[in-house]
């Protein structure tokens, strides 16, 4: 059995109010309330937006951008985030890009952390 990586997969890990696992038994994710009847379950992979968010600043290598976040609380580097890269054009795309990418290496790394094999199935972007 293998664990499939799809769109929905890469949304559950990250995740903002809901914790996911991984039920072994059925190679599935189920959420917290699905998992307290069973055994052979392991939390899956979470990943905060923000952490998502520092890592594009990051990965941009602009010092002057880098420093208009530097002292960012979450809440705020959350704020700020959107009024920066939120044009619903080119640094759009490229964000989406990048977020995706980054879940996506995030659940392989888990993945292969875990012995849990897996296929991905996305959708063309």
């Amino acid at each position: 059995m293998q664990l499939t990586i799809c769109d929905d997969t890469l949304l559950k890990a990250e995740s903002n109010d809901t914790l996911f696992f991984f039920d072994y038994s059925t190679f599935a994710l189920v959420d917290s309330a699905e998992s307290r009847d069973s055994s052979g379950i392991i939390p899956f992979v979470h990943i905060p937006q923000v952490r998502v968010m520092r890592a594009y600043v990051h990965s941009l290598n602009n010092r002057s951008t880098e420093n208009r976040f530097r002292d960012l609380d979450d809440r705020e580097y959350r704020q700020y985030f959107w009024k920066v890269f939120d044009d619903d054009g080119w640094q759009s795309e490229c964000w989406l890009t990048f977020e995706r990418q980054y879940c996506l290496d995030a659940v392989i790394r888990w993945c292969e952390e875990n012995g849990i094999g897996y296929r991905i199935m996305l959708s063309p972007k």
